[in-house]
């Protein structure tokens, strides 16, 4: 009876040695195969975030690259306005403005403006500095018969300016409408001259 008391204790024993070692086993074999998930999910995280890191990189980059060539672009457009901008101030202001102060000049506009306006079919007029009234008068004598009104107005500021006689428009002549006028058609000729042709 003892010994199949002690054949049982051993049986039991065996059996439950074996069922605990089995466990051990699943428990150890599924903690390694957990562990090996956790480092390949970890070494794809960490190729991810490389990879990330890297696109994001040349990204930027490449960003900061066109930035920077934009700005070169920009800025050497902007310099060569500039240039071009006090070349032309420095030829064509001084120009305007002497051949402003020609009185003979600004008769040969005068003329050449009321001819536009064809005093014949209407009347026409003019106003201009009182320092030149007389001589414009004379120079418009020989030159229209009738239809052109010469006369002042202090608060005209400019060289002269012409108008149907109803009033229902004017046109100006300033030195600065002619600077502008003569700066629009130079520039490009300028431009060429400074920097040579324009890239096609």
């Amino acid at each position: 009876m003892e010994n199949k008391l002690q054949q049982l204790t051993d049986k039991l024993y065996n059996e439950g040695l074996q069922k605990g070692q089995k466990e051990a086993q699943e428990v150890l074999e599924n903690a390694r195969k957990q562990a090996e998930r956790i480092i390949a999910d970890a070494k794809a995280e960490a190729t991810r975030i490389v990879e990330d890191a890297t696109r994001a990189a040349a990204e930027l980059k490449t960003n900061t690259h066109n930035e920077i060539r934009l700005a070169a672009t920009q800025t050497m457009s902007s310099l060569r306005a500039q240039i071009e901008g006090m070349v032309v101030a420095e030829v064509v202001t001084p120009q305007v403005s002497a051949a402003w102060k020609d009185g003979e000049f600004v008769k040969s506009m005068i003329l050449s403006a009321v001819g536009a306006f064809n005093p014949t079919v209407g009347e026409v007029k003019l106003v201009v500095p009182e320092t030149m009234v007389s001589e414009v008068k004379s120079a418009l004598a020989h030159k229209f018969a009738s239809g052109v009104e010469v006369v002042t107005d202090a608060r005209v500021k400019v060289p002269f300016r012409i108008a149907p006689a109803d009033g229902s428009y004017y046109v100006s002549f300033t030195d600065v409408d002619f600077t502008n006028l003569i700066k629009a058609y130079i520039r490009p000729k300028v431009a060429e001259l400074l920097f040579g042709a324009k890239d096609e």
